[in-house]
């Protein structure tokens, strides 16, 4: 019997052997053989034994005995380049470029597989449309079938006619919505001014907050929301009837006035809601439709703007397959915030509860010391949130501290938490942040409540929501978010 350290290694080298063997066709570009006499042949390895080397040269092809061999050296495949290029990348450009160098080198998967990325973080970047065969039409990239079927469609008279029937159906419902905000006023002793965006009517008192500016946001919000989520067009979304903001100025007389009659219009809220509401900047509600009221009070004109489009953002989310049942309060938030800050520019609001602004547990009290409000408020929320997320105790914020969370125990710090992911979803693959809310929505508790309160029944609901989005558990979505986040310039 051999040794046991010679049988290894007799063993090892049969196999490396039995492996050359069976695979004589894998051709290394740039491979070179060192001589021990100081020679350097270049070619292809075609075959490494423990007995000889064969390489293909531009010679033909040689043979050398092991022992004449100092070294073999690899160049790195093609695929094994595009993969370490892939890992360095940073941003949309980087993929797109590596997309180039991979059609090349004749790799057609791995040069799809960065286009997309590539398209994926920039929504807009022509290189990476058109090379995966997309086309430009009316500010949207698609499919040149699409287009045609567009064009066709426009150039029929009767699609106008029935587009133009469609708006005249549209009227009522703004009409009704009209007749409500008028009544509204008037019956608070004032006059009523208002404008209407494509699936809103804004209203109020005269005063100097802008309605044109406000129905501008909204505008562009729902064009935002509608690329991120496959959700039912127009007035469908919200049931049929438009939103209904109501905005008022500094003199706060007005909006208390009609607090308790928008709250009367729904049956969602908690007993002694309305007084709560005259107590704060704004409410909102989506069910039986969607309503929002907002006053400046002595708060910066442009802050009404943000209220408005963060309202925007709640009611476009929770009307989105709602069936009754609540979103859970990180996720509400977290989207509304980063909506907010889409259209907005900075956070002006947080929908949480005032003694949670500077609560936090012991767990993320060095935590809370790195994180900035002001500066998140001033419109740099992943700086305030990537310094605090910096200190080693931010590992103890895992996400499901995060999802067992109500309301009112949500903090600001939270809330940028909740932002991040949701930029994540958004980011990281195309239809990941719809296929999330889908399954939050499917797997949501019965109302009132919003949260599950056993940890098994959490996990599984998260396993299902991040499986469904991106194929992965809660808990290793907690770790790629917080990679990305930490990782990505944006």
């Amino acid at each position: 019997m051999l040794p046991a350290p010679l049988a290894c290694a007799l063993l090892g080298a049969a196999l490396a052997a039995l492996a050359a063997a069976a695979t004589p066709d894998v051709v290394h570009p740039s491979d070179v053989v060192l001589l021990k006499d100081g020679r350097r042949i270049e070619g292809t390895v075609l075959e490494e034994t423990p007995e000889r080397v064969v390489i293909q040269t531009a010679d033909g092809r040689l043979t050398f005995p092991r022992a004449q061999v100092s070294r073999v050296e690899r160049e790195p495949t093609p695929a094994q380049q595009f993969e370490a290029r892939w890992k360095a990348c940073r941003g949309a450009e980087a993929f797109y470029a590596l997309g180039l160098w991979a059609q090349e080198r004749q790799l057609p998967a791995e040069a799809r597989r960065a286009m997309l990325r590539a398209r994926r973080l920039d929504r807009r970047h022509e290189g990476a449309h058109r090379w995966l065969g997309y086309v430009l039409h009316e500010g949207r990239w698609m499919k040149p079938a699409q287009r045609e079927e567009l064009l066709r469609q426009a150039a029929q008279a009767e699609l106008e006619h029935l587009v133009a029937e469609r708006e005249a159906q549209a009227a009522a419902p703004f009409e009704r919505a009209e007749a409500r905000a008028r009544a509204l006023l008037e019956a608070a002793g004032t006059s009523a001014r208002s404008a209407r965006s494509a699936d809103a009517l804004v209203a109020g008192p005269p005063g100097s907050v802008s309605l044109a500016e406000v129905v501008t946001a909204l505008d562009r919000g729902r064009e935002l929301f509608d690329g991120l989520f496959d959700a039912p067009p127009g007035l469908e979304l919200l049931g049929g009837e438009p939103a209904e903001f109501y905005l008022f100025d500094r003199d706060s007389a007005p909006y208390v006035a009609t607090v308790e009659a928008i709250v009367a219009w729904t049956d969602t809220t908690p007993p002694g809601y309305a007084e709560v509401a005259k107590r704060i900047h704004g409410f909102q509600y989506w069910a039986p439709r969607c309503v929002s009221s907002v006053r400046l009070w002595g708060r910066p004109e442009r802050d009404a703007l943000g209220h408005c489009t963060h309202h925007w953002g709640h009611l476009l989310l929770n009307r989105l397959r709602f069936d009754g049942r609540l979103l859970p309060p990180w996720f509400d938030e977290g989207f509304a915030g980063l909506f907010e800050h889409r259209l907005h520019g900075r956070n002006a609001v947080f929908c949480i509860s005032a003694t949670q602004r500077a609560a936090h547990t012991s767990v993320a009290s060095r935590v809370a010391e790195r994180f900035d409000e002001k500066t998140l408020r001033r419109g740099d929320w992943e700086g305030a949130l990537r310094r605090a997320l910096a200190d080693p105790a931010a590992a103890q914020l895992d996400f499901d501290k995060l999802a067992r969370k109500t309301h009112a125990e949500l903090t600001v710090l939270d809330v940028a938490l909740a932002m991040a992911i949701v930029a994540w979803l958004e980011q990281v693959d195309e239809g990941a942040l719809d296929r999330f809310h889908g399954a939050l929505r499917a797997s949501a508790p019965l109302p009132p409540a919003q949260v599950l309160e056993r940890s098994a029944e959490r996990a599984a609901r998260y396993d299902r929501a991040f499986g469904a989005a991106l194929g992965t558990g809660w808990r290793e979505a907690d770790q790629a978010w917080r990679r990305w986040f930490l990782e990505t310039k944006r």
